[in-house]
């Protein structure tokens, strides 16, 4: 397996590289709309200090208006929306590699992992194709098939856990093959005056308690839970309130959830476009419920905020949270085992504060993106290199 240390030769530099050009290197996400695709054009933005030309692809509309995307650091390629089935959108895919030449090509998100090597297949000529694959569910059988045979003609696998990489290699992919470089962050920083101005915009008191879960409305990230936990411990007072943010399927059974809990004057859904960075520094607590994890970048993103982190025990979790060291872990994914978690982060500020500082400094060494950057781009050379061979 290579550890991230591992990916760079120490015989070899960049101003050795035969071609004097930069390495052109090219992204692909199905859009732009949540967390996870936010960190990769944060990575593509830092790529461009090491030596690549990046460009990033984005299959479905990325929700950003022309002037937005004219702001970006990068150029975005948005794919026309002529194609419906899957097989028109690898087609298309294919046919804007073949048009860019890229030196290495790195998918991300499900999309990625299957249609997007086929793109890259269909490309032909591309030296270095990377997914990131950070495990979680594998699909029925059919997918199962495909992860094999497109594994072969995979260059690496990038993993953001150690616990990921044990998951892919129990699939069968070849621990030599797995780069485990830990996601960078957004790089939230606590602004007392904006998290103010925020809570004021948001309608909330003083002393109210606000409890924040960003994640995609589906059953992995099990916000069902957090809401029963809630309902356990505050019944129907009215200091806190839970802020939802994000879209997904599970949109209107929340809603009825929260109906039949008594808690929909206390659950907040906020879609995708309130500004996360912005919102969580005016957070008390940030929760993660989930079933199934695979790095939760946004979780990064709460301990630089400040926030104490209260979590369900997902495989891998304790490479980022030491219960009542650098956050709150349940015991369980039941509502009580989640509700005491909670009330152990509540009952004792100053324990929670000294938690947060601990996982602020934890968060500063692992969600460094400059350095998952570096890490990409050495990654990509070394690739480069036995491509070249």
């Amino acid at each position: 397996m290579l550890s991230a240390p591992a990916v760079a030769d120490s015989s070899w530099s960049l101003p050795r590289l035969s071609s004097p050009q930069a390495m052109r290197v090219v992204h692909v996400v199905p859009s732009l709309q949540s967390g996870p695709e936010t960190q990769v054009r944060r990575l593509c933005e830092r790529l461009a200090d090491h030596n690549a030309t990046v460009t990033l692809i984005s299959v479905f509309p990325s929700g950003l208006s022309r002037e937005d995307l004219q702001r970006l650091e990068i150029p975005v390629i948005e794919l026309p929306q002529t194609a419906r089935s899957t097989f028109g959108r690898v087609q298309l895919l294919a046919a804007e590699l073949r048009k860019l030449q890229p030196d290495v090509v790195h998918f991300h998100l499900d999309f990625g992992r299957h249609a997007g090597r086929m793109a890259a297949m269909l490309a032909g000529q591309i030296p270095v194709r990377v997914v990131t694959d950070d495990g979680g569910e594998r699909g029925g059988a059919w997918r199962g098939m495909a992860d094999r045979v497109l594994a072969a003609w995979t260059s690496a696998f990038v993993v953001s856990t150690e616990e990921a990489a044990k998951q892919l290699e129990t699939h069968g992919v070849d621990g030599k093959k797995i780069a485990v470089i830990p996601s960078g962050g957004l790089g939230s920083i606590a602004n007392v005056q904006a998290a103010q101005k925020m809570r004021r915009d948001l309608g909330l008191a003083e002393n109210a308690t606000a409890f924040v879960l960003p994640a995609r409305l589906a059953p992995q990230k099990n916000q069902r839970l957090a809401m029963r936990a809630l309902a356990k411990i505050y019944g129907d007072r009215e200091d806190w309130q839970l802020f939802l943010h994000g879209e997904g399927p599970d949109d209107n059974m929340l809603r009825r959830e929260a109906g039949r809990l008594h808690i929909q004057a206390r659950t907040t859904f906020l879609g995708e476009k309130t500004d996360l960075q912005a919102l969580l520094p005016a957070m008390n607590l940030f929760l993660i419920p989930s079933n199934w994890e695979r790095l939760p970048a946004t979780m990064g993103d709460a301990m630089l905020a400040g926030l104490p982190v209260v979590s369900t025990p997902w495989d891998g979790y304790s490479e980022f949270l030491i219960d009542g060291e650098t956050g709150f872990v349940a015991a369980d994914w039941s509502p009580e085992a989640y509700a005491s978690a909670i009330e152990r982060a509540l009952v004792d500020p100053e324990r929670a504060r000294l938690v947060a500082s601990r996982g602020r400094v934890f968060a500063a060494e692992r969600f460094d993106m400059d350095a998952a950057a570096r890490k990409h781009a050495d990654l990509y050379f070394h690739l480069m290199r036995k491509a070249r061979r």
